[in-house]
């Protein structure tokens, strides 16, 4: 596989709690042992949180020396950066702003994890932003309902891609149903738990392939 120029974007620094911190770096680490250039940058207008002192401010040393021990821990040091998009002046920890819009412009793919990333200028000088889902539910209810800031904001995006687990069960075997790459335009999905019917519904959507290379992402 050609290696790629990967910018994971999120807020495990501003969000410093254990599960937010393992759904970022699973993503980073797997692609680096896939052979990519990783990068992970946090750039918001979010006030951060302080996990010590369980409070927010404009002070951002808490999020700033939790990435760089992260960087040091999981190999991307010097590949990450932490812009407090919040002030004025735009201060940066890490990598530099200059740099910072150098990857926006120059990545394969930016994966905006968890849909964390509101969008600046800046970031949208690309036009490789994946979204990448890790609460399946949330998203699709407001876009049924229309809601029209979250529609507008998946637009701002080249793909959109989520996941699903024990989607169903076999009652004769118990062994999980994948998914598969089939469009569904009407079907019964029944939900089992430890063999035993728990929920039943008619649904109408597309399900997605298990698996896509980063060649397809890029």
């Amino acid at each position: 596989m050609k290696r790629k120029r990967i910018v994971v974007m999120g807020f495990m620094g501003s969000c410093p709690i254990a599960g937010v911190i393992w759904q970022h770096v699973h993503y980073i680490v797997g692609l680096q042992r896939l052979g990519h250039e990783v990068y992970y940058i946090e750039d918001s207008a979010r006030i951060p949180y302080n996990a010590e002192t369980f409070d927010t401010s404009n002070d951002f040393s808490y999020a700033t020396k939790l990435l760089a021990r992260l960087a040091n821990e999981f190999d991307f040091k010097n590949r990450w950066s932490f812009c407090a998009r919040y002030l004025p002046e735009l201060p940066t920890v890490g990598l530099p702003l200059r740099k910072i819009r150098q990857l926006y412009k120059s990545a394969d793919a930016i994966l905006n994890v968890c849909g964390a990333q509101e969008f600046n200028d800046d970031v949208l000088a690309s036009n490789r932003i994946l979204y990448v889902e890790s609460d399946p539910g949330v998203e699709q209810i407001k876009v049924d309902q229309r809601v029209q800031s979250t529609i507008d904001y998946l637009r701002r995006h080249h793909a959109l891609f989520t996941f699903g687990e024990n989607v169903g069960t076999d009652t004769a075997t118990c062994r999980n149903r994948s998914l598969e790459d089939t469009a569904v335009t009407a079907v019964r999905r029944d939900f089992h738990f430890r063999c035993k019917l728990v929920d039943q519904r008619i649904e109408r959507h597309h399900l997605v392939r298990r698996e896509i290379s980063v060649e397809q992402i890029a």
